[in-house]
């Protein structure tokens, strides 16, 4: 088991002495901004931490602090993460759920967001895990189903004594009022017990538009609004697979055509209605109306 140090940080550690920061430390958690993907809510420190830990070769994770309150504020919340983490290689992306105007929402519901959000990440071709304290992860967070679905668990618990949640944890942070040479004032302060910092992050294959059009056929994307959700939050275009969708289902389900002369005894047989009725019915049937009534008044 390791025993790994690392520190997380934000604007509020001001500008970093990384030189002095790095003998210190095994890793770092960096803030990259705050809710929904609007400008001003990026860390105004984040491009220069990462940076710096990248020309330092100091192993790093990002988080985002949500406040989101529905499905669509999450959407925008991964997007915020993703414009910010850009070609960057961050070992994981933490989702950071603390904001305590979200718990009316209830454990089910935080779940749920907690998952998207992961999901969509995770489709990026980043690992990615989940970060509340000890009361969140009792209260808000199916902490247990969050690791069933493979999501690695950072846990605040301000004590000597370790968390205590549902679920194993690989980072624990257990102050705040920690102290490192190159930080003015104080930073949060974090043992990694499961060495998570060499995780190799790749993009997934990118399937075509005629693959994703044969699994939404076979049911594997859902109907509707979730399959739109689905497919956006995998980096796809959805109008593209859409149009492809209809285009198979159009294939495989429309009839042969029938000559005219065998619509029109058809239609003497009484198959296609009257009036209005007959003419709206072949019309949306693909049928020449006008050919095929004066094929009719002659049999008639």
């Amino acid at each position: 088991m390791s025993n790994l140090k690392g520190i997380d940080v934000s604007k509020y550690q001001g500008t970093i002495q990384w030189d002095k920061v790095k003998p210190n430390i095994d890793f770092a958690i960096l803030r990259c901004g705050f809710g929904s993907d609007i400008t001003r809510q990026d860390d105004v420190c984040f491009e220069r931490n990462v940076a710096e830990c990248e020309r330092l070769n100091i192993p790093f994770a990002v988080y985002l602090y949500s406040y989101a309150t529905t499905e669509q504020k999450i959407d925008s919340e991964i997007a915020h993460t993703l414009r910010l983490i850009g070609s960057h290689k961050p070992f994981y992306v933490y989702f950071d759920m603390e904001d305590n105007s979200t718990t009316k929402l209830g454990k089910a519901k935080l779940t749920a967001f907690a998952k998207r959000f992961c999901e969509g990440i995770k489709a990026k071709g980043f690992k990615v895990g989940v970060y509340a304290n000890q009361h969140w992860f009792t209260n808000y967070l199916d902490v247990a189903e969050l690791h069933r679905s493979g999501y690695s668990i950072w846990c605040a618990k301000y004590s000597s004594a370790k968390p205590n949640i549902a679920a194993p944890y690989d980072i624990w942070q257990y102050s705040s009022k920690g102290r490192v040479d190159g930080i003015n004032g104080n930073v949060d302060m974090n043992y990694m017990y499961n060495d998570v910092r060499n995780v190799t992050v790749s993009t997934p294959i990118k399937k075509t538009v005629s693959e994703l059009a044969q699994e939404v056929l076979a049911g594997k994307w859902g109907n509707g609004q979730e399959r739109k959700e689905k497919l956006t939050q995998a980096g796809y275009d959805y109008n593209a697979v859409q149009k492809e969708v209809n285009k198979l289902a159009t294939k495989t389900t429309a009839p042969a055509k029938k000559s005219n002369e065998e619509i029109a005894r058809e239609v003497v047989q009484g198959k296609w209605g009257n009036g209005a009725t007959r003419k709206k019915k072949l019309t949306n049937a693909g049928y020449n109306y006008s050919a095929i009534q004066k094929l009719v008044n002659k049999m008639m």
